[in-house]
């Protein structure tokens, strides 16, 4: 799954353009929005420790606020091979 990641985060990275006109078909949305999207997102490759900091600080907000019942374990929900110094298998 991660290998899949990575290889189309690379033809994404070679074909910015077709990417971004594919993106925009897809969503129904126009090329010039699909652009604004792309160069909003952060695509990561893999997670470090700052983002599981960061994701335990939005559920503690989410939890906080009503907007998640149960506490979970973040970390468990992320395959070994998707971390920060994981090679892609």
């Amino acid at each position: 799954m991660v290998a899949a990641h990575d290889e189309a985060w690379q033809w994404i990275q070679a074909h910015r353009e077709e990417a971004i006109a594919l993106g925009a078909r897809l969503q129904n949305v126009s090329e010039q929005e699909a652009r604004q999207l792309y160069d909003w997102t952060h695509f990561t490759q893999r997670l470090s420790e700052s983002d599981f900091r960061a994701l335990e600080a939005d559920m503690q907000f989410m939890l906080d606020n009503g907007m998640m019942r149960n506490r979970v374990d973040v970390r468990a929900l992320v395959a070994p091979a998707a971390l920060d110094g994981a090679s892609a298998q």
